[in-house]
């Protein structure tokens, strides 16, 4: 008996997944682009209408093909034995429209020995467009026939040889939007453009449009766009080939069981609809008492009812409610009765069955059903508002029997009672987060964590600005909350807290209040950077000065630009080895007396001191051009962080060496801080933690437009504005080189440039210049943050 059992219920599950796939190809629509099932604006439900489907290209020789016209647009490749029955195709007096706006066709068109291209450009049009100025408007003329085609997002098409005649050009208004801003820069070609083209192939025609979406369900009643497709195919039955159309398998599925739906599918329909009830009848579940029994009885019932329906009206929408029947026989007692009260109304036959299943359809969201997500409602539970839902709905059905009301109003009010009850025994729960205000990380996660105590096994959702976090809790629990950190400052995240019982009888809502304030990612590093070197930032401060007031965004207030740019000369706080030797330079300020080369002294009549490249008598460190425009707190932090990064990893990597960093400010003056590796990254530190730099975000810069390339193809110009970036560049490499000069660091070294975009066109003329110096270009890398706190904790070892 097991085994038979066993044997109908397989057979029952099979029957009726292939009618829920059979259901779901029917009514379920496509979504997919260009796809013929795809009713909404995207698809090509109305140009299938018109037109046949071509499924494989060997089809193409039993058809007469001065008869037939064959759209493709490939979407997948085309390989090259499809291509040959392309050609036989056309060369026989076919017509081929090839629609593609990527460049996919390129390949396609070289098989067939075509001498065209589309170009995968977006063509936009401010004056003869549409609604937008990417739905440009353009005038076809083919044969006798002549109107406006709208065209979508398309690109172009070259077409060499005379053979080729364009149809289709965009207007002189039109050009090409290479940076999708929308509006026509300089630097972007201007139209016309060829977007339609034809060209004899053999016997028949091969037509190129640079556009697959004129022919889609939003434009093709548009304009010309179906008389367009009239005027190319002439009369003749037009394909449209679905092979290449990158369908989802759901629409494959679809194009294979189309052609015999009328047979097979109505078939199996039919078929399902006799076996259902028999194999539900040959299972009838043992035991279960009066429920039981009146379970199966009203399932048998809604099962024959369904079968009887389905099959003399045809509403093939019935068929979910042969889910009850189904889960009756998998012994899912629980999801066949919150499906038989649905089913009853669904049929007609109301008042008799609802009067039956109503008290148990009220009570079965009460066993959690709805899972451990809770209500964000106040009072009422998740599983206590399905109940009420489903007695409120039964209101309906209390119309055609009166003795039914009583019944459903004993069922709210006793479900309201029960959530006051657990109402109150969840207002004993107890959350608490961590006092004072706690320090976070820009853009760096941040985790809090929240202690909450129950003496019940409860559901808590907490959710705030940085995303959600839900946990079931019994005695003591950990939530680990995430709070935003994408905004500086000092915040206060006001987080909504929802509690539910297990049961999902009621649900309390509450407010948890954190504060926190998140730092910059450079200023938490420079934090860590100062502790671990102790007194000797506070003590590099003293020969700062007035350097770095002002830097920062464009438009910062800070001391007037003195006449020369500073330069700062640490002291060393310890002398290292000495490097390779590299050459004699004049003696300056801070420089170790040590290294005094006494003969040239002499000779010269002023002190001469000898340089090294790894410090000990002269400068022969790292360089580091550090301009912190910027155009947000963002790109702030980013430059600030970079800097520190790169001072930090040469400290501990170089600690012999020395660094110069030449601070650059929006106003166009610069400083340089000069001295051992250390010493430097005090000094920087410093600067960042006294808030040196003071602000203001508000510039604006072609630099976010252009690239390094396009910067230096405008300064060879001889336009105004070329004229004013060439000058504006040469005057700050000038002051860059002037400032090297003074601070005895000419001599061919490893440099580096950190600087944001609104900046960028005048560090490109500053490489090169230093380029034939022969100082050699270091890309600065950033390091996590993480990685770089256990760098800076290295420091003490390395002084």
């Amino acid at each position: 008996m097991r085994g038979r059992v066993v044997t109908l219920s397989l057979a029952l599950i099979l029957t009726v997944g292939v009618t829920a796939i059979a259901v779901f190809i029917e009514y379920v629509p496509s979504t997919a682009d260009y796809s013929p099932y795809n009713t909404y604006w995207n698809g090509l439900s109305e140009l299938s209408k018109y037109v046949k489907p071509l499924r494989d290209y060997r089809a193409l020789n039993t058809l007469d093909p001065g008869r037939n016209a064959l759209i493709v647009i490939p979407l997948q490749p085309v390989g090259p034995e499809e291509a040959e029955y392309l050609r036989s195709f056309v060369s026989g007096g076919g017509i081929l429209i090839v629609m593609d706006d990527s460049g996919a066709s390129n390949e396609l068109f070289k098989l067939l020995d075509l001498e065209v291209r589309v170009n995968n450009f977006t063509v936009a049009d401010p004056i003869y467009r549409l609604k937008s100025p990417y739905l440009p408007v353009v005038k076809v003329r083919v044969g006798g026939w002549e109107g406006d085609v709208v065209l979508d997002i398309a690109g172009t098409l070259e077409a060499a040889g005379r053979d080729w005649v364009v149809v289709a050009r965009t207007s002189g208004f039109s050009y090409i939007d290479t940076n999708g801003d929308g509006t026509h820069d300089i630097f972007e070609p201007s139209g016309p453009f060829s977007v339609a083209a034809f060209k004899r192939y053999g016997k028949g025609y091969v037509f190129v449009v640079s556009d697959p979406d004129i022919f889609i369900n939003s434009l093709i009643g548009l304009e010309g766009n179906a008389g367009f497709l009239k005027a190319v195919a002439s009369g003749r039955e037009v394909l449209l080939d679905v092979k290449h159309l990158n369908l989802p398998l759901v629409d494959r599925v679809r194009d294979l069981v189309k052609p015999s739906e009328a047979v097979g599918v109505r078939a199996l329909q039919v078929a399902v609809l006799i076996a259902l009830p028999t194999a539900f009848l040959a299972v009838r579940p043992r035991g279960g008492g009066v429920v039981g029994k009146s379970l199966y009885l009203a399932n048998a019932y809604i099962a024959s009812l369904t079968t009887y329906y389905v099959a003399t009206s045809g509403d093939l929408m019935a068929l979910p409610l042969l889910a009850g029947p189904v889960a009756v026989m998998l012994r899912r007692y629980r999801v066949s009765w919150a499906l038989l009260l649905p089913a009853a109304a669904y049929m007609g036959r109301v008042a008799p069955l609802t009067y039956l299943a109503l008290p148990v359809a009220i009570a079965y969201p009460l066993v959690g059903l709805r899972g451990l997500y809770p209500s964000k409602s106040d009072v009422l539970g998740a599983n206590s508002s399905d109940s009420l839902r489903v007695a409120l709905l039964s209101l309906i059905a209390s119309a055609l029997d009166v003795k039914l009301a009583p019944t459903v109003l004993v069922s709210i009010a006793s479900t309201i009672a029960l959530a006051l009850a657990w109402y109150i025994r969840l207002g004993a729960v107890t959350i608490n987060a961590p006092r004072g205000v706690i320090k976070g990380v820009l853009r760096e996660e941040l985790v809090v964590p929240v202690e909450v105590r129950s003496s019940t096994k409860v559901k808590v959702l907490v959710v705030t600005g940085g995303g959600e976090i839900l946990k079931v809790v019994k005695g003591l629990g950990v939530l680990q909350v995430p709070l935003s950190t994408l905004r500086l400052g000092y915040r206060v995240a006001d987080s909504r807290v929802f509690i539910e019982d297990y049961l999902g009888l009621s649900s309390r809502v509450g407010g948890l209040r954190i504060r926190y304030n998140v730092i910059p990612s450079f200023k938490a590093i420079a934090e860590v950077v100062e502790e671990v070197l102790g007194g000797l930032v506070e003590f590099i401060g003293g020969y700062l000065g007035g350097l770095g007031r002002g830097a920062g965004g464009r438009g910062a207030g800070g001391a007037p630009k003195p006449p020369t740019p500073p330069i700062v000369v640490l002291p060393a706080i310890k002398r290292w080895r000495r490097g390779e030797y590299l050459g004699a330079r004049y003696y300056i300020p801070g420089d170790d007396p040590r290294s005094i080369h006494w003969k040239k002294s002499l000779s010269k009549g002023d002190l001469v001191v000898k340089e090294y490249g790894g410090g000990g008598g002269g400068f022969g460190g790292i360089v580091v051009i550090a301009d912190l425009t910027s155009a947000n707190e963002f790109e702030f932090d980013k430059l600030s962080y970079t800097l520190l990064a790169l001072l930090i990893r040469n400290a501990v990597r170089f600690p012999a060496n020395d660094a110069l960093v030449i601070i650059v400010t929006p106003d166009g003056g610069m400083g340089a801080i000069r001295g051992g590796s250390v010493e430097v990254l005090a000094a920087i530190t410093y600067m960042f933690n006294r808030e040196m730099f003071s602000v203001e975000y508000d510039y604006r810069s072609m630099g976010r437009l252009l690239t390094d390339e396009e910067v230096r193809a405008i300064s060879s110009s001889s336009s105004s504005i070329a004229v004013a970036i060439k000058a504006a560049s040469e005057l700050f490499t000038k002051k860059v080189l002037d400032l090297l000069y003074r601070a005895r660091a000419t001599l061919p070294r490893p440099y580096t440039a950190i600087h944001g975009r609104a900046t960028a066109f005048r560090y490109s003329y500053l490489r090169s210049r230093l380029k034939d110096l022969g100082f050699t270009y270091v890309t600065p890398s950033l390091t996590a943050i993480e990685d770089l706190r256990r760098l800076a904790l290295q420091l003490p070892e390395v002084i």
